[in-house]
């Protein structure tokens, strides 16, 4: 769905009630990396200031998030598959996690 040409989000459980927000996170390593999240795009419990992310720099940040969370959550996995849609455009990205 686009509003004003903006992206959203929504977050969905089991039974089917949904909500939408500004991100989410979901998956075995979840309570890993929202809070990450929260705090790197919100600035939620930190000091540091927040500026807006580019398409770059959201693919580090979300890179960095679940490179982290591998070192802590088996179930997490080898690899991260990012899908980027922009105006007239879906890519389709494979990130490496783990190192070992």
């Amino acid at each position: 769905m686009f509003i004003s040409g903006n992206g959203v989000v929504y977050s969905y459980d089991p039974v089917g009630s949904f909500e939408r927000e500004p991100h989410r996170v979901s998956g075995s390593s979840a309570a890993l990396i929202q809070p990450f999240i929260d705090s790197s795009v919100l600035g939620r419990n930190s000091s540091l200031p927040v500026t807006s992310l580019d398409a770059r720099n959201a693919l580090d940040l979300i890179t960095t998030a679940f490179a982290s969370a591998t070192e802590r959550d088996i179930y997490t996995g080898d690899s991260l598959e990012v899908i980027v849609l922009t105006p007239g455009k879906i890519e389709k990205q494979t990130v490496s996690l783990r190192k070992d």
